[in-house]
């Protein structure tokens, strides 16, 4: 489905994919695959949210809850590193958004019960010091966006990983060193949407004409073809090919006249 639309000077119909789209006599209504609303119409019927009387001829956006959690690719990991100091130092791949991932939590369990846990805001990486190199240690870390701040570490995508004493035999198993132990969970939602993580890691241009953050920036959004400028060329070619026109009608005017001219001069000179 294409719906064509100006904004901020660029004019086109390529703003796909939609996921849904709503027409009415009143209003319309967007949904994005990235789970972003938009809505044009008249504010009287309240689709916009308000009871104003203006006509709405271009979209604007609506605000609504993000029930899509940050996420990472399958099979990312967590990188440790304990030296002999006894800092720990911990690393992880950045998660993916369908708006913008906020911040990163991480958690630090001791296999003695002891557990240390930090907000590492937008940080890719966290250090723990004092570390003993006999004990084990479970190491989490979560992505969370705007909406999913305060929500529990089970409503969250997570990273784990377990690191066991220097002395661990081969044999020796995460179970033996803590009682509950977890796996990563890399995308969190089990509701349905067509959000998907981009595979390369990086940011892609919204798919739907209107602003919705910062990190976008007109540059990143769909180009479309530059119709202005070709209008601006073709009225151009016109007006050369009239001008050439008229050039060729004036000079086969002249020519006739000069002609004219001629067959009427020529007999009296053949009377002499």
């Amino acid at each position: 489905m294409a719906i064509s639309g100006t904004f901020n000077g660029w004019t086109g119909d390529s703003f796909l994919p939609f996921d849904s789209a709503a027409f009415g006599g009143y209003h319309l209504l967007v949904l994005s695959s990235k789970g972003l609303l938009a809505a044009a119409g008249s504010g009287a019927r309240g689709q916009l949210g308000n009871l104003s009387v203006l006509e709405r001829r271009t979209m604007v956006p609506v605000s609504i809850p993000d029930v899509i959690r940050p996420a990472w690719l399958a099979e990312s990991s967590l990188n440790t590193v304990l030296d002999s100091d006894g800092e720990l130092t911990v690393r992880w791949p950045a998660a993916q958004d369908n708006r913008e991932v906020a911040g990163y939590r991480i958690r630090l369990r001791r296999s003695d019960g002891q557990i240390e846990e930090q907000d590492a805001g937008d940080q890719l990486t966290w250090t723990f010091s004092a570390l003993s190199a006999e004990l084990a240690y479970e190491i989490q870390v979560w992505a969370y966006d705007s909406d999913s701040v305060k929500a529990s570490p089970t409503q969250l995508s997570n990273l784990v990983t377990y690191i066991l004493p220097e002395k661990a035999g081969r044999d020796a198993k995460v179970a033996d060193y803590f009682s509950v132990w977890e796996k990563s969970v890399w995308q969190i939602d089990n509701l349905p949407h067509n959000w998907h993580l981009d595979p390369q890691g990086l940011l892609r241009p919204l798919e739907v004409p209107w602003d919705v953050s910062s990190i976008y920036a007109e540059a990143a959004l769909p180009q479309t073809d530059n119709w202005h400028g070709l209008r601006l060329s073709a009225w151009g070619a016109a007006l050369l090919l009239a001008a050439a026109l008229l050039l060729m009608l004036r000079q086969r005017s002249v020519r006739r006249q000069a002609l004219i001219r001629f067959t009427a001069v020529l007999p009296m000179n053949a009377g002499r």
